[in-house]
């Protein structure tokens, strides 16, 4: 490989970093949002039901199909996070002590953003699990009253 093809692959890894930094930097806020929203959708659901008596299978399945989603994006936000790192190992020898320190600055923000989307996601699999569990006592449940949309039309 002569030094003109090194250099423009270093060059097109460069932009290649740099969208996918801009790529993660605006998603990864948006995840957590997501995350925490559902957090508090489970545990009003949760709420819901001890109070009311009524289980409404649709929002259920509503429910799921978010969490299924949203855990989707997740492990796309960290194959991305991976991505960057990588890159970013390859191309860092031929930054400018500016640019190492800018991208460097870059890099533990979005492991920080990683890390809370990582803590989230925690707790909203544990939260999604003890709803998993309390859906069978509820559906066993005689005094609870079991809504889905076949009930509804």
């Amino acid at each position: 490989m002569n030094l003109n093809n090194k250099k423009i692959i270093i060059n097109d890894l460069k932009v290649k970093l740099s969208n996918l930094v801009k790529d993660s930097q605006s998603e990864l806020p948006i995840n957590i949002k997501n995350i925490k929203d559902m957090i508090d959708n489970h545990i009003f659901f949760i709420n819901y039901i001890e109070t009311n008596n009524i289980y409404e299978d649709y929002k259920w399945e509503n429910m799921k199909l978010i969490y299924n989603k949203i855990k989707k994006k997740v492990n796309q936000d960290k194959k991305l996070y991976y991505k960057i790192v990588k890159i970013y190992g390859i191309v860092i020898s031929y930054y400018s002590i500016d640019e190492y320190n800018n991208y460097n600055k870059i890099i533990n923000e979005l492991y920080n953003t990683n890390y809370d989307m990582k803590l989230e996601w925690e707790k909203i699999k544990k939260l999604h699990n003890l709803l998993i569990n309390k859906r069978k006592n509820y559906i066993k449940n005689k005094n609870i009253v079991k809504i889905n949309i076949k009930n509804i039309s």
